[in-house]
């Protein structure tokens, strides 16, 4: 039996609480709101087993690594044996080959669904059709929801987001530096999730595209750009909007090569010569305070070199050299816990080279070994 309509006679929250209601087994496709493709909700008695939103949500690989419960060698060996066995999902293949906890695996597939879901109770125009069927049997790590679980948080994002958006909730926005913010003083005071967020701004990416990047909800992100609207760092646009002119933060690649070329020299002075002038003339630049912790460090600098790459991470939260070269200069100090911490972040995130992660985790590894060694004969 189909029973259907449009949303706006009767609201999707109003739509899914009946088929909880009823404890209903079946499909809800949702079209409209100019999406490209129809919203999917699978229903198991009334309990949302299933979601899939008109827009894109993160791969579950990504959300996994992301969250530090998988890295990218873990998901492209999944992947690889995906592609071997296509009717297999990659959750089965993360928990069966690489040993990845399904509890783990089923805390992201809950959050795929969850912000499927948001997203769908946000339409306002469009139709709505449920079909019944007989039981799912997709073949994967089950995800079983309460219905009236998703619609009250559903409900608190809802009307929170509209209280800081002094209107409905718009994931297409775009936030963009304000241009004062770059010759401001003074450091930012944020929390390690608003860095992050902070990131991925660039001032053409939407709040759902930030989002998707850095696997985190949208109405998180959402609450994070408002806050430093508030602060007067980032500003919220409905359109993309173009790169200023000359606003470059990084140095050039020559620039960075021609250091990188003077370290593997090993000649030092000239390495840090260039790298202190890289920091000056790009106070804003991440990459350039990397490679001038680097030659603080190679001069034996060390304790100014791990200064200097602390700032690296803080202006770039997502460069993950920038992790990895901290790790193991806290390491050459005996700073045990900041190098295991730091490396093990540099090994969860995405651009981190998979050779370089395998050096990371042994030396997190061998350092552990060491403390629980000083342990024992303190």
């Amino acid at each position: 039996m189909a029973f259907e309509g449009p949303l706006r006679e009767l609201a999707l929250t109003d739509v899914i609480q009946l088929l909880y209601l009823s404890r209903k087994t079946g499909t809800l496709s949702i079209t409209g709101e100019g999406a490209p493709r129809p919203g999917l909700i699978h229903f198991d008695e009334g309990f949302v087993v299933g979601a899939r939103s008109a827009g894109e949500i993160s791969p579950l690989g990504r959300l996994l690594v992301m969250a530090g419960k998988a890295t990218m060698r873990q998901v492209e060996a999944a992947l690889e044996a995906q592609r071997r066995e296509p009717g297999r999902r990659i959750g089965t293949l993360l928990a069966e080959t690489q040993g990845i906890p399904v509890r783990d695996i089923q805390r992201q597939l809950r959050f795929q669904v969850e912000e499927a879901v948001f997203e769908l109770v946000r339409w306002r125009d469009g139709h709505f059709r449920f079909e019944e069927t007989e039981r799912p049997q997709n073949g994967g790590i089950p995800v079983r929801i309460p219905s009236e679980a998703l619609l009250m948080e559903s409900m608190r994002r809802a009307d929170e987001w509209t209280e800081m958006a002094s209107g409905d909730p718009d994931a297409s926005l775009v936030p963009a530096l304000v241009d004062s913010a770059a010759g401001a003083a003074g450091v930012l005071d944020l929390q390690p999730r608003e860095w992050q967020v902070l990131a991925a701004i660039d001032g053409s990416r939407t709040l759902r595209e930030i989002a998707r990047e850095i696997g985190r909800a949208e109405f998180d992100v959402a609450k994070a750009v408002y806050s430093l609207a508030s602060g007067g760092v980032v500003e919220l646009k409905t359109r993309p909007s173009a790169p200023r002119p000359g606003a470059r933060r990084d140095p050039s690649s020559a620039a960075v090569d021609g250091v990188e070329a003077e370290l593997r020299a090993e000649r030092i002075g000239e390495a840090l010569r260039r790298a202190e002038g890289l920091r000056e003339s790009h106070p804003a630049s991440g990459v350039a305070r990397l490679l001038y912790g680097r030659a603080l460090v190679a001069s034996g600098e060390i304790e100014r070199g791990v200064a200097a790459l602390k700032e690296a991470v803080q202006l770039d939260p997502l460069l993950a050299a920038g992790y990895f070269h901290l790790g193991m200069a806290a390491a050459r100090l005996g700073d045990f816990g900041r190098g295991r911490e730091n490396l093990t972040t540099f090994s969860r995130l995405p651009d981190a080279p998979p050779r370089d992660v395998e050096i990371a985790m042994r030396a997190v590894q061998l350092m552990t070994e060491l403390s629980a060694l000083l342990e024992e004969i303190r």
